[in-house]
């Protein structure tokens, strides 16, 4: 959605690089397969969520957590901050943007859902920092977002993340990620990594 086209597989089981440039911006977008994919184990999933920092060294600047406001619960906030704590350190927080997708809910419904606590609760967690769409497909809606990953990027004075636990990254095992990671290395991109879709 960001790069302003499908750009990955629904449910992939592998973490996944997609490079574009979109408001005069380049901009390398890392899909996981996400903390409640259920095909993969705790190590493969941890394997994988080692594998999308590598994949955008020198790390990312921004984490995007999606919410589907049509299936989101409140058992959800405990998981999935607890999950991202887990895998990449507390401080990871303040690098995390929560971008709400509110596909078919009407503005009056948004606004009731946003002075939930939950919805107070999973932002809170992560510094106030969201954004909110109408809808995957809507490419108008674009422009906005970069300038919402930019603020957080401005807000953590252009800083990667990085986390000392993963500070040597996984053996690459094919030619083809050995290319992305390199391109990677060598290119001025704004990192985005994606952590889950709820």
């Amino acid at each position: 959605m960001i790069l302003g086209r499908k750009a990955f597989e629904e449910k992939s089981r592998e973490s996944e690089v997609q490079r574009g440039r979109v408001e005069d911006r380049n901009i390398s977008v890392i899909d996981t397969p996400g903390f409640f994919n259920t095909e993969l184990t705790d190590e493969d999933l941890q394997n994988e969520m080692m594998k999308s920092l590598s994949l955008s060294y020198p790390g990312p600047h921004v984490f995007l957590l999606t919410v589907n406001l049509d299936t989101f619960t409140e058992d959800d906030v405990r998981k999935i901050v607890k999950k991202i704590g887990k895998n990449f350190g507390a401080h990871v927080l303040k690098f995390t943007l929560v971008l709400f997708i509110r596909e078919h809910i009407s503005n009056r419904e948004w606004m009731v859902f946003k002075s939930r606590k939950t919805c107070q609760d999973l932002i809170s967690h992560f510094r106030g920092k969201y954004h909110v769409i109408n809808s995957y497909s809507d490419t108008t809606e674009i422009p906005t977002l970069v300038e919402t990953l930019d603020a957080v990027v401005r807000q953590n004075d252009d800083q990667h993340y990085s986390n000392e636990n993963y500070a040597i990254f996984p053996v690459v095992r094919n030619q083809d990620q050995r290319e992305k990671v390199l391109v990677a290395k060598t290119s001025e991109y704004l990192h985005v990594i994606t952590v889950a879709n709820l």
